[in-house]
């Protein structure tokens, strides 16, 4: 298997371990209320501890595609170097939301009184870290997106649709977070995964199939 396959590989294989995460993402409510909430807490962890194993897949994916656009050296490079950050945020973010606020939320379910209000307080804080870091992971996404996308414009042999998706996805969370509109509960951050796997999904196949004529959009 080439090295090319081997990176598509590694972005569909990471892409689909990603869409599972938020497929299966329980809410905060659903970890602190009725009798399954500790069934709901172990599978916070399960599904967190599953997308932070298909970062390493991704980022070797993405690297591929970056070597790829060696040439152009400038986007490409600053394309990577934001990626690696988002990486570092969203893997805080996982941590923080499926270990901690599981955890948390573990002792809330049987806590009384003003124990009860300690862990609620806990459980509100782990919140604001994971969704500061999201926040970071979405704008250094959008930056990583942008670039790339531009590199693979001036680059060539990526087909159109490829590279406009990828801008229009940069746009779409930049000013979705800027406007306001953007809110990074499960929903809002299942669309950016939604959205973000289609185009390393369709960047897996033209890293597979470098060959195939593409037709432009």
């Amino acid at each position: 298997m080439s090295r090319d396959s081997q990176a598509a590989l590694a972005l569909a294989v990471g892409s689909a371990a990603i869409l599972i995460t938020m497929a299966f993402h329980p809410t905060g409510a659903d970890m602190v209320q009725g009798p399954s909430a500790h069934l709901q807490a172990s599978l916070g962890r399960f599904v967190h501890a599953l997308a932070i194993g298909a970062m390493p897949l991704l980022t070797t994916g993405m690297l591929a595609v970056a070597w790829r656009l060696r040439h152009q050296a400038v986007l490409s490079l600053t394309g990577t170097v934001s990626y690696l950050l988002a990486v570092v945020a969203i893997m805080i973010a996982a941590a923080t939301s499926g270990f901690i606020a599981s955890a948390v939320a573990e002792r809330l379910v049987s806590a009384a009184g003003s124990d009860r209000e300690l862990f609620l307080q806990q459980l509100h804080y782990t919140g604001t870290i994971n969704q500061a870091f999201a926040k970071v992971f979405v704008g250094l996404t959008s930056m990583a997106f942008l670039f790339w996308s531009l590199a693979m414009r001036a680059h060539g042999r990526f087909p159109r649709g490829l590279w406009l998706l990828g801008i229009i996805v940069s746009a779409a969370q930049g000013l979705g977070m800027a406007s306001g509109h953007l809110r990074l509960d499960v929903q809002g951050f299942g669309a950016v995964v939604v959205a973000q796997s289609v185009w390393m999904l369709w960047t897996a196949w033209t890293l597979r199939h470098p060959d195939v004529p593409h037709v432009d959009l």
